[in-house]
């Protein structure tokens, strides 16, 4: 009787604990990034030109809504490539405002790297200009390296953190390219 009390208490035991340690894992946020299934359907009824998913970087706190044929690389360290053959080609990287520096100073300070790195293939075609993504005034630029066009968007956070987005998908005026575009000012930044 007495290992049948015993048993059983040991049972309960282990189903308390593996139960327990199921639901920490379930609310554990800090998971690297996680894609999350979501409705094709916008706010307006329609169709999303998006497709299906989105993704969420729990990381550097954000989500981005993407096609499923948009394949997604995740980093150790949290920065994330979107891409789809060669017709879209996105990275998302996060960085921290050094001292009192803004964004914008951020900026020319990245401008005039490359500048100097690039010498005469580096061509700044679009200057700083705001944009709103999310319910950030966020600053952008476009410049051509080494042949290829980038525009990137500076995006801020909190605690000095912004992140940078880099688009180099062809701008042919392809689908694609409106989607790449669709991608970036899809991105919510989470609390």
């Amino acid at each position: 009787m007495k290992f049948i009390v015993v048993l059983f208490i040991s049972v309960l035991f282990t189903i308390f604990i593996g139960t327990l340690a199921k639901n920490l894992s379930k609310s554990n946020n800090n998971s690297l990034i996680s894609p999350l299934v979501a409705d094709t359907i916008n706010n307006t009824g329609k169709q999303s030109l998006l497709g299906t998913q989105v993704f969420v970087n729990n990381y550097f706190n954000y989500k981005i809504k993407h096609p499923s044929d948009v394949n997604i690389k995740n980093m150790t360290n949290g920065d994330v490539s979107l891409q789809k053959d060669k017709s879209i080609n996105i990275s998302i990287t996060q960085q921290t405002l050094a001292g009192n520096n803004t964004i914008n100073t951020e900026i020319e300070k990245n401008i005039d790297q490359k500048k100097n790195r690039l010498k005469d293939q580096f061509n700044l075609i679009n200057n700083i200009s705001p944009i709103a993504i999310d319910s950030s005034t966020a600053q952008t630029y476009t410049s051509e390296e080494k042949g290829v066009i980038y525009t990137y968007y500076y995006v801020p956070q909190n605690n000095n953190k912004y992140l940078i987005i880099s688009n180099s998908s062809p701008n042919n005026g392809s689908r694609d390219y409106l989607i790449s575009e669709e991608i970036i000012y899809s991105l919510d930044l989470l609390p």
